[in-house]
């Protein structure tokens, strides 16, 4: 890293650098393959909302079973998707992009985990997991009993 905060390759060989280049481009493999499924289903990944984008992008996690799909209600307490996208090659885990789909609202969010966010963020929900733990399961099976745990479809 320069005094100017770029970064500089220097003091770096064809081969070191060649090799940093070949990491990233593993490391985000499966989001760009993401972002080329989704614009060849004629979709933005910043602009998705409803059902089916939603179903768009279930499909896509059939065959790529590293993203994560976590069930959650958007601001009008619809049925909605935050997909987690792991960022991540043979050596090295960098973070996650979450998208979020909302069913019936505009809006749209995405933002990105790296590890110690993670665990900040699995910290905060066995926190209410366990200040809740029995208080909403009879609303929750009311509400979404076609969802597993895992907030996966079982009718499908």
């Amino acid at each position: 890293m320069t005094q100017d905060g770029t970064m500089s390759t220097e003091k770096c060989n064809d081969a070191e650098v060649q090799e940093l280049m070949d990491e990233a481009l593993e490391i985000h493999t499966l989001w760009h393959k993401l972002h080329d499924y989704l614009e060849s289903h004629d979709r933005n990944i910043d602009n998705l909302s409803g059902y089916d984008d939603i179903r768009c992008m279930d499909a896509f996690c059939k065959d790529n079973p590293d993203i994560i799909r976590v069930h959650v209600d958007d601001s009008y307490h619809c049925n909605s998707y935050a997909y987690i996208v792991p960022h991540e090659s043979e050596k090295r885990y960098m973070g996650a992009t979450v998208l979020f789909i909302p069913q019936c609202c505009d809006t749209r969010n995405q933002f990105f985990l790296y590890p110690g966010d993670n665990r900040s963020l699995l910290s905060a929900c066995l926190r209410l997991e366990d200040k809740f733990q029995g208080k909403g399961d009879e609303t929750w099976k009311k509400l979404h009993g076609d969802l597993n745990e895992d907030g996966e479809d079982t009718k499908d």
